[in-house]
């Protein structure tokens, strides 16, 4: 490889030194295919019988598959009789989504069907809800705990964009 190059080089200088001033349209065509031959870098070896070619694409789509923009979203949240805090939850598909979730008055639950988030929390504690947010939508969230007269209506929204 490294004998061609050098080879096409010194073909490169010897046409170019020999052509003077005045150049044919041949002559001008074979000094760009060798300044192509000597400017473009060599194709990737062939990978198990695949072409060269196709390793660069799949390479190319592995790529484009790690620059989505899913991301971790965290939110506080505050539940008490008889709302969350914040009551509409706003995320992209593909994001993981954390929620720190703290009663402030009696125990409550957190329910998200779609998602299989389902749990339990008593009055001043915390507890950490992992997701991902893998299908678009608004999606109901609410108490699963019996936590008061209002309890049906301690509701809330998650929308998946």
């Amino acid at each position: 490889m490294k004998k061609t190059m050098l080879l096409l080089a010194m073909l490169s200088i010897f046409i170019l030194a020999c052509g003077g001033t005045q150049k044919t349209a041949p002559e001008s065509q074979v000094e760009k295919q060798i300044l192509d031959a000597l400017t473009t870098p060599p194709a990737p070896p062939s990978i198990a019988g695949t072409p060269a070619d196709d390793a660069v694409q799949e390479t190319e789509v592995v790529a484009d598959t790690t620059t989505t923009s899913a991301k971790v979203v965290e939110i506080d949240m505050i539940a008490k009789q008889f709302e969350f805090i914040p009551g509409v939850i706003e995320v992209n598909e593909g994001d993981t989504v954390k929620i720190h979730v703290t009663s402030t008055d009696v125990a409550h639950g957190l329910a998200i069907p779609e998602f299989g988030v389902r749990e339990s929390f008593d009055k001043g504690e915390m507890v950490d809800i992992e997701f991902v947010a893998d299908k678009k939508g608004e999606f109901n969230f609410f108490c699963s705990v019996p936590c008061g007269s209002g309890h049906r209506a301690m509701s809330g929204t998650l929308i998946v964009n």
